[in-house]
């Protein structure tokens, strides 16, 4: 039996209990319903009829709308995310959470290119700094040299894989943000009859146009062109990656209180590790056949 590294333990009544309730209404609460709204955003505008100049208007505008849904996914993640790494020393993640910041998504989302590896380990819960999460923990038996090898392959493929979602996730929250921000802060629709939109050349642009303000001249950023149903069904598919990814960063955060047996007096004991803590992610071919078949023996799971 392998003795844990000396760790302090946060106190169990003002952080760890909470936490672990915080993550257990994103998991059960807040989860669920995104994924309610993102299916009513895009069955109003896939039921929307279009038959008329003034129904296509409309369902134009529902398509806005599913916009909005996808983006507040995405915003969602940014601050669940963003909160471990920007939380004042000594405050918990989930009390940094109820601290509105404007910039805390545009900031989130503009870094991802550049984090490093350790950066995804550290937000899976995989890792806190140099501290394996294993190690925190009591292992019996010891993990061999070949497992721990294994182990951190397998840590390595989910943070590749999470981190290229994030990436991809980010290039999506740069491109329609501002048809997001019209849509929660101040939709306003120009009647097609009455308004015609044209691009630099003076040429008629069919489509969904932000217009931008505080400028010299009427100017619009960017646009949703036809056909809008491959549109909405992207959008959808993008929304379902990042409620996947948020899923999984909550559950790899649960997974450890799995490991601690809490009281409600304040005191705690430490479970053994007999299963797998860690909720493991990643492409096919970025876990080798030996490290899958060491890590199936140990933990008596089997790969998709």
């Amino acid at each position: 039996m392998t003795e844990p590294r000396t760790v302090p333990m946060p106190d169990v009544q003002t952080f760890l209990l909470p936490a672990h309730a915080y993550l257990l209404s994103m998991r059960d609460q807040n989860l669920p319903l995104r994924r309610v709204a993102l299916d009513d955003a895009r069955s109003a505008y896939r039921d929307a009829p279009q038959t008329t100049a003034h129904e296509r208007q409309v369902a134009r505008i529902a398509l806005v709308a599913l916009v909005g849904e996808t983006l507040q996914i995405l915003e969602d993640l940014a601050a669940y995310a963003d909160s471990f790494s920007t939380a004042p020393e000594g405050t918990a993640f989930f009390a940094a959470l109820t601290r509105y910041n404007a910039f805390r998504a545009n900031n989130f989302y503009a870094q991802m290119k550049k984090r490093p590896p350790e950066y995804f380990l550290d937000l899976l819960g995989l890792r806190r700094g140099p501290l394996r999460l294993e190690e925190a923990f009591v292992v019996d038996p010891p993990f061999t040299d070949e497992e721990l090898a294994a182990i951190d392959e397998a840590h390595g493929a989910t943070a590749k894989l999470v981190g290229k979602h994030l990436t991809n996730l980010a290039d999506e929250w740069r491109k329609y943000r501002p048809f997001a921000n019209t849509y929660k802060h101040g939709l306003l629709v120009a009647n097609p009859e009455d308004v015609t939109l044209l691009n630099d050349d003076g040429a008629e642009v069919d489509g969904i146009v932000v217009w931008q303000r505080r400028r010299p001249g009427a100017e619009g950023y960017g646009h949703i062109s036809p056909p809008f149903k491959e549109m909405a069904d992207y959008l959808a598919d993008v929304a379902k990656v990042a409620l996947d990814v948020l899923d999984h960063l909550v559950d790899s955060r649960l997974r450890i209180f799995e490991l601690i047996d809490l009281r409600a007096d304040g005191s705690w004991k430490l479970k053994p590790l007999t299963t797998t803590p860690w909720q493991w992610w990643f492409d096919k071919n970025d876990l080798s056949e030996p490290s899958r078949a060491l890590l199936s023996a140990r933990f008596r799971i089997e790969f998709a």
